[in-house]
């Protein structure tokens, strides 16, 4: 067979076919004819034509810069200067446009010291270079991670106590590279208190042949402590004995710190929440879990930790509350917007709570609702405290308006006394001065008739100032709860003769208001006073119509009282109307007594009266019971 080959294959081809299973480029320039040759190969690695002639002046279309140009030519005619060989590797441009890095090897031949031709080689490296560039940036990449993380990585070959460390471990230990490393080199850096732990997990990794993952303290710059966490595998060669470990070496001294700062900060917010009676908690609809924190769980009276789920929380829920929850819960989903709301529990130990609710809704990209996050507030102490602190500010109202009346009847007591009582007290005085006067001897007997009459007179204004005086002081005696049917059926009895005498039509509609809790003798007097003043003030052309009627307004029962009879000139006599003895009709039972004391009866007990009228129309009074 080797003769077959050297027979019939000629040398050069293979030769050649050994290039192109290589894939070396073989190039050679004869400087005499200046001519360039290129075999195939070269031609592939260019991407020529397999016609393509290369020439002095066109091969330098390939190099893509002017200093690639200049650097190739310039080592060129060093060669040739001292007749040496040369070798470089440069990136070209090949016919079809693509980049590729090409290692070139050549040697000058001279005959009779004259360079005759250029002789050389060339390989195509451009994935060898592309391995080596992912190589460095990979090593780059790690060299980041290692700095990013604070991770570090050793080899420690044990059966001669050497260690191998990367960048970032000398930076970790602040130590300057350099020398040798040996597993005491290590030793040096551990916190005293925490050396034997390390000899102790080295030690079971020689025994165990398997490396512990465990941390520990070091001591750098003589005083700073960092924290160290190890992790490694532990290499044995076929006779099972340890012959290297390698591992990892990170510096967790900020996670530890930062984990320090959470545990202590979770610890201030655990001590917040129990002192402000507030709880966190994460609700995920899709699994329905959640997430609380411990004082949520006490606020509700659940043992913490216990798994909590949507019909569990029902449980505690106030049952007068659990359609209210259950409407604002579908509003959530609806709105996708979180309100404020409040609602009630019943903790195991019976006590009513109120709770107040605030929170957000986290949604995914497409809308959809993951998860609802939110503080719920204890509010029962603050809601009984606003409870009191409203009870006592309506109790001061109370009390206000009942000072204010009070002076106001003071006031109104103060002038009637003054003005009704000087008017018959002067009389009197008058009358007696003129029965001492011997002129008047004749008309004696006058006179005494009329010390009677105002005698008379000042006898009613006594007596009903002191009724009103009576009235003030007991309002508030005999409270009972009394039917407005079964009052007015008692003055209809009381007024029978009135009722049949005037023709009187009297209508009445209680349903809204029914009943009241007042004081029964004030009742009566008022229906008495006011039902009787609409058929004595009637209208000489008509039958009295009469309508009563009872309300709630603003927590407070409205009594209406309307006639047709011949009304009141408001506008001259409405500051007075409700004045002692006065009168605003020609009528020879009108005293001015009856309003006034409705009045006083209805301002003793806290409400109020008022009235509107129209002459030949009639009058509606508004009475406000408290």
């Amino acid at each position: 067979m080797s003769n077959r080959n050297s027979n019939n294959i000629p040398l050069t081809e293979i030769v050649n076919n050994a290039h192109k299973i290589a894939k070396i480029g073989i190039f050679q320039f004869l400087v005499k004819e200046s001519q360039i040759y290129w075999n195939d190969v070269m031609k592939e690695i260019n991407e020529v034509q397999p016609d393509f002639k290369p020439t002095p002046e066109n091969i330098f279309s390939f190099f893509p810069n002017k200093k690639t140009k200049q650097y190739i030519e310039h080592t060129h005619e060093k060669a040739i200067k001292e007749g040496s060989s040369f070798s470089y590797d440069h990136e070209i441009i090949t016919a079809k446009g693509n980049t590729k890095h090409i290692w070139t090897f050549g040697q000058p031949v001279f005959k009779n010291g004259v360079l005759i031709k250029i002789f050389g080689t060339s390989i195509d490296i451009t994935e060898r270079k592309k391995s080596e560039l992912e190589l460095v940036n990979k090593n780059k990449l790690l060299n980041f991670a290692e700095q990013m993380t604070n991770i570090a990585y050793w080899d420690w070959d044990t059966v001669i106590n050497e260690e191998i460390w990367s960048d970032n471990l000398y930076k970790i230990v602040n130590r300057k590279k350099g020398g040798k490393l040996t597993y005491e080199t290590y030793l040096e850096y551990v916190h005293p208190n925490d050396k034997d732990y390390v000899i102790e997990q080295i030690t079971s990794a020689f025994e165990n042949k398997v490396f512990p993952s465990f941390s520990h303290r070091i001591i750098v710059n003589t005083s700073e402590i960092k924290i160290i966490h190890l992790m490694g595998e532990v290499i044995c060669n076929p006779d099972g004995d340890v012959i290297r470990m390698l591992g990892t070496c990170q510096d967790i001294t900020e996670i530890k710190n930062k984990e320090l700062e959470l545990l202590q900060k979770n610890q201030q917010l655990s001590l917040a929440e129990e002192i402000a009676q507030i709880g966190y908690w994460e609700w995920n609809p899709n699994t329905d879990s959640f997430i609380w924190s411990d004082n949520l769980y006490r606020i509700f009276g659940f043992e913490i930790g216990l798994e909590m789920s949507l019909e569990l929380l029902t449980t505690r829920i106030h049952p007068n509350d659990q359609e209210k929850i259950e409407r604002i819960t579908n509003e959530l989903f609806k709105t996708k917007i979180f309100k404020k709301f409040s609602y009630r529990i019943i903790p195991p130990e019976g006590h009513i709570k109120t709770l107040e609710v605030v929170g957000q809704i986290v949604c995914d990209e497409k809308g959809e609702i993951i998860k609802f996050t939110g503080v719920t507030k204890d509010i029962t102490d603050y809601i009984l405290k606003e409870k009191k602190i409203l009870e006592t500010n309506e109790h001061l109202e109370q009390a206000t308006q009942k000072l204010t009346a009070r002076n106001k009847q003071l006031a109104e007591f103060n002038h009637i006394t003054s003005h009704n009582l000087r008017s018959p007290v002067s009389n009197l005085n008058a009358l007696l001065g003129m029965y001492k006067d011997p002129t008047y001897e004749h008309l004696k007997e006058e006179l005494f008739q009329k010390f009677e009459i105002v005698v008379d007179h000042l006898t009613l204004t006594l007596n009903t100032l002191v009724e009103s005086l009576k009235v003030k002081h007991e309002a508030n005696k005999s409270i009972q709860q009394l039917s407005f049917d079964e009052t007015l059926n008692k003055t209809k009895e009381i007024l029978a003769a009135e009722i049949i005498q005037t023709n009187a039509n009297i209508k009445c509609n209680f349903t809204d208001a029914p009943k009241i809790v007042y004081n029964q003798i004030y009742l009566e007097s008022i229906f008495l006073n006011l039902l009787g003043n609409a058929m004595k003030y009637k209208s000489k052309d008509r039958a009295p119509e009469i309508e009563i009627k009872s309300k709630e307004v603003n927590g407070r029962v409205q009594l209406s009282f309307k006639d047709n009879g011949i009304g009141i000139d408001l506008k001259q006599h409405g500051d007075k109307l409700f004045g002692l003895n006065k009168v605003f009709h020609r009528h020879p039972d009108a005293k001015g007594v009856g309003l006034f004391l409705t009045k006083a009866q209805i301002e003793a007990m806290g409400g109020s009266i008022s009235a509107q009228s129209k002459v030949n129309e009639g009058s509606t009074f508004t009475v406000t019971l408290n």
